[in-house]
């Protein structure tokens, strides 16, 4: 080699080296995304939902998809058994897609005390909604307690010790009767008898009425 390269080579080299340090740099130090969490309840999507069960205050409600409709139109719900009263298939598609989207805007703890799980309304859950799965696997069951300090709600998946907190706006639609927004047919066919009581109370009153003023005519 030459005088001349050789004086040339170690500047170049240099060079070089400092060049891919600002490269690596420049990566390394580059703002990331931050990961989004898993849904809570898994990967499931909606048509491997059969069913979904509310329990909140003493009371249940199940609506079951309907099998068997053609390609076409569309998805139908049911109140209480796949033959009953027809729900309102927008808005129980709806909640279904967003339940299953439903993913932890924070992890509380993994490993609760049961004082703490008492505390946050988690045993026994306020309420809870359970998704039965067309395939027949077990089903998936997401338990909510009280609201926490921050508006959201503190919730837990049956079997998983973990508790998170949920978006308030599912975990409200949870926690209320679902009856309050979803308009469920009082003289639903073999509707849960504890979420239809208050109906059924009303239409046998109304019934009975109607019966008492046709016999006195």
């Amino acid at each position: 080699m030459r005088r001349s390269d050789a004086f040339w080579a170690g500047p170049v080299i240099g060079l070089c080296a400092l060049a891919l340090l600002a490269g690596a740099y420049a990566w390394l130090g580059r703002p990331r995304k931050a990961a989004t969490p898993p849904p809570l309840l898994g990967v499931i999507t909606p048509a491997q939902v059969a069913g979904v069960t509310f329990r909140t205050g003493g009371k249940a409600l199940t609506i079951y998809r309907e099998t068997g409709v053609p390609i076409g139109l569309g998805v139908k719900w049911a109140v209480g058994s796949p033959t009953g009263q027809a729900a309102d298939a927008t808005l129980v598609g709806g909640f279904v897609t967003s339940l299953l989207r439903l993913a932890p805007a924070r992890l509380v703890t993994r490993h609760p005390t049961a004082s703490e799980l008492a505390l946050w309304g988690l045993q026994p859950p306020v309420s809870s909604v359970r998704l039965l799965r067309a395939d027949g696997r077990s089903p998936v069951q997401l338990d909510v307690g009280k609201k926490s300090p921050v508006s959201d709600y503190y919730a837990s998946v049956a079997g998983r010790p973990a508790v998170y907190l949920i978006n308030t706006y599912v975990a409200s639609q949870i926690s209320t009767n679902p009856t309050n927004w979803l308009p469920v047919p009082s003289t639903s066919t073999g509707a849960s008898s504890a979420t239809a009581a208050t109906g059924t109370k009303a239409a046998t009153g109304t019934k009975a009425a109607t019966h008492t003023h046709g016999t006195k005519g």
